[in-house]
């Protein structure tokens, strides 16, 4: 089974019902002298016959309400039919219970889960079969539409609940105006332009989308649209490129550089500072101990504009420094 997040998890959280062994889950949560524990974590949900359990890394720790669960099967049992284990946000209470109904273990649980509305569980079309990047989710931001709400190309995404999600990809588009013209980002699903995103807006988000494209890559972000044939309105939500981490940039593949001509991390079996020395030059062991040992990340600079260069487990820094010249 493969994972999936289910989407729209930005409402409220839905109360489950306490599983039937609890000392597993306060196991699972952990204890602490306060007599309450807390675990925020991702829980899968399992179609069980007519009711929906949710599991925190194996461990039962609560079923959606009966009432609750009967609008969610269909949608659920269908993504685990395709091979699909839906995953959602979860936070597990565990307390110390002296209650009556508690008395075999001593133990309260009270857990839930955020779950969306069932149509906003999943979107309605298929990421893009380009190469693509998703764009980390974020705050919604407005989307001025353009497509007529009346026509075929907008007929999928009108749905009889007023509201669904869709995968929508980002381009850099150059608007004429009267005198000039101006880059804004148009928004597309399913090669279908949308709209655009205001020219202020556009500017948040355009040196993300031009890095991507760069790197032959279709930028692709979550898309609501609310509406019936008669208007449509859209949001997209996805980080601005200054609220994007330069980890997240790493991870895939845009630092900047793409990889053309970065220089290669250093090899410590290799790097003649490895075998550190004092200023005199004699040895100073194995563990590089002495009043002189070289500061941990600093190797040979492979710059060749000093003799070290600070590396911090992803790149070259600029941090350099020039060893001390022995004593005469």
């Amino acid at each position: 089974m493969q994972m999936f997040d289910l989407w729209g998890q930005v409402g409220a959280y839905v109360p489950l019902e306490p599983p039937a062994d609890k000392t597993a889950v306060r196991a699972l949560v952990g204890s602490t002298s306060a007599g309450r524990d807390e675990l925020r974590s991702t829980a899968t949900l399992s179609v069980d016959g007519s009711k929906l359990r949710a599991e925190v890394s194996g461990v039962a720790v609560g079923w959606v309400p009966v009432e609750v669960a009967s609008s969610y099967l269909p949608v659920l049992a269908a993504l685990t039919a395709q091979g699909r284990l839906p995953r959602v946000t979860a936070r597990v209470n565990v307390y110390d219970s002296y209650q009556p109904e508690d008395a075999g273990d001593g133990v309260w649980v009270s857990s839930y889960i955020a779950l969306a509305e069932p149509h906003l569980l999943q979107p309605l079309n298929a990421p893009p079969t380009a190469a693509h990047v998703e764009l980390p989710e974020g705050r919604k931001q407005k989307v001025a539409v353009t497509v007529d709400p009346s026509s075929v190309e907008a007929r999928p995404w009108i749905q009889p609940e007023g509201a669904g999600w869709v995968y929508c990809s980002l381009h850099a588009h150059e608007e004429q105006l009267a005198r000039t013209t101006r880059e804004v980002v148009q928004v597309e699903v399913d090669s279908v332009v949308v709209g655009t995103l205001t020219p202020a807006m556009s500017k948040n988000f355009l040196p993300l989308v031009n890095l991507v494209a760069a790197t032959d890559r279709v930028p692709v972000a979550r898309g609501l649209i609310k509406g019936n044939h008669l208007q449509l309105e859209m949001t997209v939500a996805a980080l601005k490129s200054s609220e994007v981490t330069q980890a997240w940039l790493r991870d895939h593949g845009l630092t900047g550089d793409n990889g053309a001509g970065r220089l290669p991390a250093p090899d410590a079996t290799e790097d003649p500072i490895e075998a550190a020395t004092d200023p005199a030059g004699d040895d100073l062991g194995p563990d590089g101990s002495g009043p002189d040992a070289r500061e941990p990340g600093f190797y040979a600079d492979p710059q060749g504009m000093a003799d070290e260069r600070f590396w911090d487990g992803f790149d070259w820094t600029s941090r350099i420094r020039m060893r001390p010249k022995p004593a005469r």
